[in-house]
């Protein structure tokens, strides 16, 4: 269980309208890590999370990520894997 910084996560794409939708790239993540996308240097920055989506690359795994404030936690399945995160909120 790790903090994953910018070395971790790329951002592919993000879109700011009412809402903000972000896509990132996670790489070297496992169950338990966290990403704060409050405060990091991970661009954009969100004020609040509505859903997170985690899809693995490798293994077979679609599951949603657990949100605590601004903080994703990286859900059961994942072991040094690259995977991909969809976020929503604002």
């Amino acid at each position: 269980m790790a903090a994953l910084t910018a070395v971790n996560v790329q951002t592919l794409y993000n879109q700011a309208g009412a809402d903000l939708v972000a896509l990132f790239a996670l790489r070297n993540v496992s169950t338990g890590d966290t990403l704060d996308l409050g405060i990091t240097d991970v661009q954009p920055q969100f004020q609040v999370i509505r859903k997170a989506v985690v899809l693995s690359v490798g293994a077979n795994l679609a599951a949603v990520a657990a949100i605590t404030g601004t903080t994703v936690t990286i859900p059961a399945g994942l072991a040094s894997a690259g995977a991909y995160l969809l976020v929503t909120g604002c």
